[in-house]
Parts: C-alpha cells; structure tokens; sequence
C-alpha cells in the first residue's frame, strides 16, 4: 500500500461527514472549496501525511475533480455532463461561471430537480474546470448569465 492509499484508508470514515459539515446549508457551490476542506482535515483530525496524499485522498473521498486548460468548450461541458449523469430522474446538470482575473473558473456539477439543491455531497461527481477562455458555442450560450442548467 503506498502512501495516498494508506491515507484515504486512514480517512476514508470521516471524510462523508466532514464534507457533509462544511457544505451543509449552502446553496452557493462557489463558496465550497478543496483548500478549506483540506484545512479542515489537517486541523481537526491532526493527519501527519503529506499534504498532496491528503489533496488526493479529499478529491477521491468527494467525488471530485479538477480540469486547468486554455481553452473549455460547451462540447466538453456536455459530454462531461452525459458521462457521469448520475440519474436523469433526480439530478440534472449545472455549469456556473466566475471570473478570476484574465481567466475563468466553471463549476461543474450535478443539482437535485426537486429543488435545485447541488449535489455535493460526495455521493455525485463534481469538477471544477480552470481555463482562460471558453469557446465561442459555450460564450454564446452564458450570454450575460452565470450559470447554465443542462437537462
């Protein structure tokens, strides 16, 4: 066992809940973030590992990837999308866009249809996508929003 397996075995049965703590009531999935759960982890739970087998040990626990590119485009969002829908009945897909500086930050995630909850819970994939411009379909389709729903 090397040492990332050996520190998500180490972890692994408190990471649902200590994600489950940090996103609880928040609707806003921009203010989620991998850097404060890491905190979190190192600062509750006093892990003597190295911070990157933490990092990995999070993203694998959360469901959770991330995607740094020059360029997104609404082709990849959508067949990010159709790969890991988790559950048509329930989930539908959800893009928000922010601004960083020159570049852009694309949260990519799935939202309950009930009540466009996010799913962030660990249980339904997630990503966030860091990229310095998007391609002009995904551009088109944003127009002057900040977030695009995908059904």
């Amino acid at each position: 066992m090397n040492d990332i397996e050996s520190t998500i075995e180490q972890i692994k049965p408190y990471l649902k809940e200590i994600i489950d703590s940090i996103i609880k009531g928040t609707k806003d999935v921009a203010e989620i973030n991998l850097e404060e759960i890491i905190s979190y982890v190192n600062n509750r739970m006093a892990i003597y590992s190295e911070p990157e087998n933490i990092r990995t040990a999070i993203k694998y626990a959360w469901n959770y990837e991330e995607k740094h590119c020059a360029e997104y485009s609404l082709e990849e969002a959508i067949k990010w999308f159709k790969i890991n829908l988790p559950n048509q009945i329930i989930a539908e897909g959800c893009l928000l866009k922010q601004h960083q500086g020159n570049a852009y930050v694309l949260h990519q995630c799935f939202i309950a249809r009930q009540d466009n909850t996010p799913l962030l819970d660990g249980n339904y994939p997630h990503r966030i996508v860091y990229t310095l411009k998007m391609d002009k379909a995904l551009q088109d389709q944003f127009a002057n929003k900040s977030m695009l729903v995908f059904r």
